[in-house]
């Protein structure tokens, strides 16, 4: 389910969300983590939330219209387990109402591509604090079925 950011923080907790954000992001990229108080922001300003209301693991992102349609660009992850964050990247993969797509480093790209996400053949250089990143762009199936594929 896609809700509004500023929805989001008013059914559930930011701090839990924040809690296995930290400890997503810093299994990998420990440097990386965002303060508490800037993500709650950026999920009250600017975001909305790709969320498991069961569990309480969340994607969250930014949604840019492509072709009229709604493109949820999944910049942030924050699952409760292992397992709920798997299974929730399997349905975004999946989801046919919600077109998505993530930019990400080498090291995610395979485990994305085993939860059902496509391999785009782009690439983009982005700055993620401060050093400069290249990063594959992958999409959900939505994004190839509805003709959306906007990276030519």
């Amino acid at each position: 389910m896609l809700i509004r950011g500023r929805t989001f923080l008013k059914l559930f907790d930011l701090s839990r969300t924040f809690q296995a954000y930290r400890t997503s992001m810093s299994k990998r990229r420990p440097w990386g983590v965002l303060p508490q108080n800037a993500l709650g922001r950026y999920i009250k300003k600017r975001c909305h939330v790709y969320l498991d209301a069961a569990t309480g693991s969340v994607l969250i992102g930014q949604c840019t219209t492509a072709g009229g349609v709604d493109v949820f660009c999944v910049s942030h992850f924050a699952p409760v387990s292992q397992k709920s964050g798997v299974a929730l990247l399997k349905r975004l993969a999946a989801d046919y109402t919600c077109p998505a797509v993530l930019a990400v480093t080498p090291d995610l790209v395979d485990m994305l591509l085993r939860c059902g996400f496509i391999d785009t053949g782009r690439e983009v250089q982005s700055i993620f604090r401060g050093i400069p990143t290249t990063k594959s762009i992958l999409a959900n199936f939505s994004m190839f079925e509805s003709g959306l594929m906007f990276f030519e």
